[in-house]
C-alpha cells in the first residue's frame, strides 16, 4: 500500500516539525509513521530549491533514552509508620463480625459469626477438641 501523497506545504511543515522536535529526523519518521527515505527526499528536493532548516537532533543533543519502569515495595525504617492512628470516624467504618455463638472449651473462648467459613470451624472444633482432653 503507498503512503498518502502530501503536499509541499505538508512536506515542508513536517520536516520543520521533526527538526524542531528534539528526536532524530529518523526517531521521528518512525512515530509518525513516515519512510526516513521519503522524509529525506522531501529535505534534499527543498534544498535544491534554496530553502533551509535547523540542523537535525544530534546524537549528543536530546536523544530520547528508552527507559524502563520498576515496581519497588518501599519499607519504612520503623515497622510501627506503617500503621497510623485511626480516628473514630475511621473505626466506625470497620465493621466486626457480630459473634452468633459463643463457646467456651476449657481456657478458650471461640466465638462464631454466621460469616465464618464451615470447613474452617469443622477443623478448628477438632483441633480444639483434641487439646481438652
Amino acid at each position: 500500500m503507498r503512503a498518502k501523497r502530501r503536499t509541499e506545504q505538508e512536506q515542508y511543515d513536517m520536516i520543520m516539525e521533526c527538526r524542531q522536535s528534539g528526536l532524530s529526523d529518523h526517531q521521528w519518521c518512525l512515530e509518525h509513521d513516515i519512510n526516513p527515505g521519503t522524509f529525506y527526499n522531501w529535505v534534499r528536493r527543498f534544498r535544491k530549491q534554496a530553502c533551509e532548516f535547523p540542523a537535525p537532533a544530534g546524537k549528543d543533543r536530546f536523544q530520547a533514552i528508552h527507559q524502563e519502569v520498576v515496581k519497588m515495595e518501599i519499607i519504612p525504617d520503623h515497622p510501627s509508620d506503617l500503621f497510623k492512628q485511626s480516628s473514630m470516624e475511621d473505626t466506625a467504618e470497620i465493621t466486626k463480625p457480630v459473634a452468633a455463638m459463643e463457646l467456651q472449651i476449657g481456657k478458650a473462648v471461640l466465638r462464631i459469626s454466621n460469616q465464618t467459613d464451615p470447613r474452617l470451624l469443622e477443623q478448628t472444633l477438632k483441633l480444639l477438641g483434641a487439646f481438652s482432653c
